[in-house]
Order: C-alpha cells, then structure tokens, then sequence
C-alpha cells in the first residue's frame, strides 16, 4: 500500500492514522446489488442467516432474493417505486432489503414498534404503496386503516416461523397462534403470504446507477419531527467500504456476528447487515433484545464481531464476566456516547478492545471510529474519520468558520456517504447541507492529533444564566460512580437562571446511594453551573428504539408530570 499522505491543518488525523490503512486511496462507486453479488459469489457455501437454529448459506439467500425481486415485479414495481419494509430482525428483513434494491426501487425503513399514526404518517410521507411485514396481529391492525384508505395497494406477509427450523416453527404456531393473523382473516389480494408468491415471475435486471436512491431512512428520534433521509447506493455502498478499510482485521469469510440490534434502524442495517455480508460472515438474527439469548448466541456460535450501543454492554457484562473462553475479536459501540467506566469494565470482562464510533443517519451513518490498534485511540473520542471522510469543527454562530484546534464548534463532515438531502424537505436540506457540508447538530472539538470528541447535541443544550452545560459532560461525572448505571441530564425551566440542571439516576442492582452522596460527588468534577439542583432516581430511563437515552422524552414526561402535579 502506498505511503500515507502527511498531516495537514485540514487534515490534521493523518500522522496518527492506522498503519495499514489510506485515508486518501480511491473507492469505486458502487451499488446495493454489486455488495450482495460480491458477497453470494465470493462465499457461496458460507453460513450466512442463522435463525433460531436454522441456517441460509450465501447461494441460498442469493436465490431468495432473486425470487422476491422477481415477485416484486411482477406486481409491477419498477425503478424508483417506494417500498415500506417494516419487519424485526429475521431473514425476511434482509432478503426483501436486497430484492426492493434489486429491482431499483427504494426501501422505506419503517419501525414496527411505533404507534399506528406514526407508521400511517411515515409510510404517507414517504408514498410507499406497497408494504412487507409479518403475520404478528399487532403489525397486521397498524397497516388495516393504510390498506381500508387505498394509501397501500399491496401487504406481502412474511411469517417468522417459515425462516425457522420445523420443529420450532411448530412450537412457535401453537405458542402464538393468537397473536397470529390466519389467512381467512386477510383479504386477498390485498394480502399475500410471502410462501404463496414464491416462483411469480421471472427476475430481469433494471439498469441502476450509484447515484440512484436506494433508502428512506427516517430520522429525528431524540431532536424532533421526523424526516426521511435520502440515501443513494453509493452512499450505503460507500460507507461499507469506509469500514471494511478502517476495520483492517476483519477476516473474510471467517466472522460470526450478533445482530440483536434492528435492521430498520440505519446503524444496524450498514455496520451489520451490509458490512457483515460484504465479507462474508454469519449474522445470527435475534428479533427482539433478550440478554440470555444474546449471551447464548455469544457462545454457541462463537461470535467475533460484536457491534452494540452502551445500554447493550452494560446489559452483557454480568455474562460476559463469567467466561474465559471468549471469541470476541472486533469490538464497537456507537448510537450514544460510551461512558469510559462502562468500556474499561467491558475490556476487563472480555480482554478485548471496545472502541467508540459516531455516526447519524444522514450520513448512512459511520462517520468516525476509534483505531482497533494495542494501545491506540484516546478515552472519551468517537475516533478518527473514516477514509475519504473530513470533518471540520465549525462556528455555531456563523456557521462558516473553521474553529481553531481544542475550540468547540459544530461537528462537520463531508464525504462520499452523506445523503442526497430530506425527501420532499427542500428547506431542512438547505439547513444541514451547507457549501457542502453535513450540519450535524453535533457539537464537539478535535485535538491535534485529530481525534474527534463529541460534547453534545445542539439542541440538548442546556442554558443556565448564561452559561451552556452540556448533558453529557454532567452524566460522565455521574458515570465515575459506581453505583451509577444509566444517567439522563436535562434542562428544566427556572424563573430566574432560564433552565436548572436534573439528573435523573438508574442506581445498579443492590447498590445503594442518595441524592445528596451523589451531589457532593458530582461537585468535584463539575463547575458551580453545571451542578444539578436535583437528582431523581428512576427505575428505568425511556430509549430511543436502539437504546439512547431519550432526552427529549424525559423532558416531556417531566415537565408534563409537574404540570399536573401544579395545575
């Protein structure tokens, strides 16, 4: 490989840049189907979808994709139809996610845990007039009112217990058979069963260019209004190739990878999905987050490549101590900031490194990670930026100005995987997509080695006389204590200050603190503004659907709890 280029003011990463990997080598552009095709062809015998036992080899999801592809069009869809694909993790996911991509139509991730308006709002802003979910009666009544207004012409039912071996789909029938739609309670042809299209058809290929959208991936979560990124083949193809380079120790063909997190959301669906089976390992599916089944999965499949969010770790550990036969090899957390108490007990537990990434939606989503190098990367960074990726540290003011190094600003970046824009969003484009950059809410600084530290969300901001707290910076110091779990800071409205400083505390199981303990200690590692006036201990924390602190929740149900509690 060629010599690294040196470090520069605009690139100041490059002279502690990983010594086996380019930041400035060339990727060809490249789509969807060029990854699955690469990865069917390299590895055809290689166990590719394991689920609940049963396993498809590579050559065996090749020719499911094919046949949905086909059965896709022959409904007629062609180039640029917008398909909603609101699914748990489970084969089906992944299989129709490459056969809309196939056909150049666009997949529109819907997530099937939100309330009925949500989906009917997100699948009408996003003109999807078809939908692929599962036979689960709870999902079926979500979509009935879409179907009853014509809004979806076409439901294709997918039932989990046709991906699992015989004897467990029995169970799982006879177990669920009163969450479970039967065929005579789903009008044809409105509904179809996914087993009843199988051979409909004949695949042709669609001519599809990079350039061509490939995804909506609705975003807003803990900041606001939902809005659907646009994200084309070559971004998602791109940013798989970004970590494929940085993440230099993956074996080809040889990992075995957890995917307990949801494919509908972006951060699963390129660091697991896409990126898993570009190199040609096995993903083993798990539909919903159930801690022993993730620690069993962990061992009886010797699982290598572990990608999670901190809720996640945290929730592993008391397994993960218990082993000494660990397989783990490649170790990342994104999502949400990573506590450096909770990476440190995670290395202790496993003898294998955890490091940091930061990413969003808009940018498909892996914008930075930490070097897997021994002895690399700083506490407390998301890392270096991916190869081809700059990020800058902009005025929050002026918007314009490159920030001097160590300075907080706003998190910039500009690179191949950035998205088109919001879909039908003309003037919240303009807003985040600026002389060509990514405005990422996010503020943060960078060192002089390059390494990128994410302080807060813009607008999580808290504002106090004056002065700005950024939450995180509270709930690290909370974080120092060991009876701390989860810590949520957010601002409340104060006559006189603006807004005060509350934390609110998840204390670990048998471990007992009080509020006035937890002040005294927070005091030592914070200014005089940036003490919470009060610490709520919580039994649990409301969650972003992969495991975020919802702070924008928590700050509704609060302020929503003291209204009534002072009418």
């Amino acid at each position: 490989m060629a010599k690294q280029a040196k470090a520069s003011p605009e690139h100041p990463w490059l002279d502690a840049y990983p010594s086996h990997v380019r930041w400035d080598e060339p990727i060809e552009a490249g789509t969807l189907i060029d990854l699955i095709d690469h990865a069917c062809k390299t590895y055809p015998e290689r166990p590719h979808l394991t689920f609940f036992g049963r396993t498809l080899r590579y050559r065996q999801t090749q020719h499911e994709i094919e046949l949905a592809a086909a059965a896709l069009q022959a409904f007629g869809i062609i180039p640029g139809d917008r398909i909603a694909l609101m699914l748990p993790n489970c084969p089906a996911s992944i299989i129709f996610y490459f056969a809309i991509a196939k056909c150049g139509a666009v997949i529109v991730n819907i997530n099937p845990l939100l309330n009925q308006d949500q989906i009917e709002e997100q699948v009408r802003a996003a003109g999807a007039a078809h939908l692929i979910t599962t036979n689960l009666r709870p999902l079926v009544n979500k979509v009935r009112a879409l179907v009853d207004d014509g809004t979806i012409q076409r439901v294709v039912l997918c039932p989990l217990q046709d991906w699992m071996p015989l004897h467990t789909g029995l169970a799982f029938r006879l177990l669920r058979r009163a969450d479970l739609v039967s065929s005579a309670e789903i009008p044809a042809p409105v509904f179809v069963t996914w087993k009843s299209l199988r051979g409909a058809g004949r695949y042709t290929a669609p001519r599809i260019n990079p350039t061509d959208p490939a995804v909506l991936q609705f975003t807003g979560g803990t900041t606001g209004e939902s809005r659907a990124a646009v994200l084309t083949h070559e971004n998602i193809y791109i940013n798989v190739i970004q970590c494929r380079r940085f993440i230099h120790n993956l074996r080809e063909g040889q990992e075995a990878i957890l995917v307990v997190l949801p494919l509908f959301h972006v951060f699963a669906m390129t660091a697991l999905m896409c990126l898993g089976s570009y190199i040609g390992a096995r993903l083993v599916l798990l539909p919903r987050l159930d801690i022993k089944t993730c620690a069993k999965v962990l061992r009886q499949f010797r699982v290598t490549m572990l990608v999670v969010v901190p809720s996640l770790v945290s929730a592993l550990l008391p397994s993960l101590r218990k082993w000494t036969d660990h397989s783990l090899r490649v170790c990342v957390s994104g999502g949400a900031p990573l506590p450096e108490p909770l990476r440190q007990d995670f290395v202790r537990a496993t003898g294998t490194p955890l490091v940091e990434g930061y990413g969003l939606t808009e940018a498909a989503p892996v914008v930075c990670v930490g070097p897997l190098e021994p002895g690399a990367g700083k506490p407390g960074s998301v890392g270096l930026p991916l190869p081809g990726t700059v990020v800058e540290v902009i005025d929050q003011q002026d918007r314009k100005t490159p920030m001097p190094i160590g300075e907080h600003g706003e998190i910039c970046v500009t690179g191949r995987q950035v998205m088109q824009g919001y879909d039908n969003r003309q003037k919240d484009t303009a807003e985040v997509l600026r002389s060509g950059r990514l405005h990422t809410g996010d503020i943060g600084y960078m060192d002089e080695d390059g390494y990128i530290f994410i302080v807060d969300r813009l607008k999580q901001l808290i504002i106090v006389g004056g002065y700005n707290v950024y939450p995180r910076r509270v709930e690290d110091a909370f974080y120092r204590h060991p009876a701390v779990a989860e810590c949520a800071v957010i601002g409340l409205p104060d006559r006189v200050r603006g807004e005060v400083v509350t934390a609110y505390v998840v204390r670990k199981q048998a471990m007992e603190v009080t509020a006035t303990e937890l002040k005294t200690f927070v005091a030592e590692h914070l200014t005089s503004y940036e003490r919470p006036r009060e610490v709520i201990f919580k039994d649990d924390l409301p969650k972003t659907l992969i495991g975020k602190s919802d702070h924008r929740t928590l700050k509704a149900q609060e302020l929503e709890r003291r209204e009534m509690s002072h009418p």
